[in-house]
């Protein structure tokens, strides 16, 4: 079963439902904080229901809110998950996805049982910044730059939480991440973190179905194979905090 559940906002989140069970994978797909990108969204979704996880789509875009409006209506979207029943919220978040849902789970670690990250958008420093992502979330409101840079606001101990980059992102450098690693050493957060040797950003499920543009599917899915065993580890990691 697959309903809308829609926002305050023009935003809305696509729920879907094939399993009896209380816990579901939230996922943010990423797109510069621009729009919600196809690869990321429904394709990764089945595959996680067919591991046991109903799954929701959050599409975050459609109306473009500015921070802090953001995490304030992630808030919102937590709240119609646990009002839906779910007690386990599991979240998936890619590139600048990934930085909304790390900023979620900051603001709301206690609604959050656990996080995976995909080459996620992390810091403001000149050495790692996305700075499309920063231009469309806030706008001309830089006077927030240091409060969207999230390592420099990780303070305590987060939820279980997966993250993945290649070290050859020239989009996303890895920097990123590896600022994002030394603030969950600090907060003695449980983590697990995969760096993969070469890949551009974006690879998504890292298969043939994902593939970019520009390259035969089947190449795409041979080049990145190693990549792709990203997704039975978060799996598996899931599976291994899920109650």
């Amino acid at each position: 079963m697959t309903k809308n559940l829609q926002l305050k906002s023009k935003n809305y989140v696509e729920l879907t439902i094939e399993h009896e069970n209380d816990s579901v994978v939230l996922i943010f797909p990423g797109g510069g904080y621009q729009y919600t990108s196809e690869r990321e969204g429904e394709v990764v979704a089945s595959k996680y229901r067919a591991e046991g996880f109903n799954t929701a789509i959050y599409h975050y875009r459609e109306e473009k809110l500015l921070y802090p409006e953001t995490t304030l209506e992630s808030y919102e979207v937590l709240k119609l998950l646990k009002d839906n029943g779910f007690k386990q919220i599991f979240l998936l978040g890619f590139s600048a996805g990934g930085h909304l849902a790390l900023h979620t789970t900051i603001q709301y670690k206690n609604l959050i049982q656990g996080l995976i990250l995909a080459y996620p958008v992390i810091s403001t420093d000149e050495d790692s910044i996305h700075q499309g992502s920063f231009n469309n979330l806030l706008g001309d409101r830089d006077y927030y730059r240091n409060e969207v840079s999230l390592e420099k606001i990780i303070t305590r101990k987060l939820p279980p939480s997966y993250i993945w980059h290649t070290k050859t992102d020239l989009s996303v450098p890895i920097s990123n991440s590896y600022k994002l690693v030394q603030a969950l050493e600090l907060t003695k957060t449980v983590y697990q973190f995969r760096v993969f040797e070469h890949g551009p950003h974006g690879l998504s499920l890292a298969t043939k179905e994902v593939s970019q543009p520009n390259i035969d599917p089947q190449v795409f899915e041979d080049t990145y194979k190693d990549v792709a065993i990203w997704f039975k580890e978060s799996v598996d990691f899931l599976k291994s905090i899920k109650k």
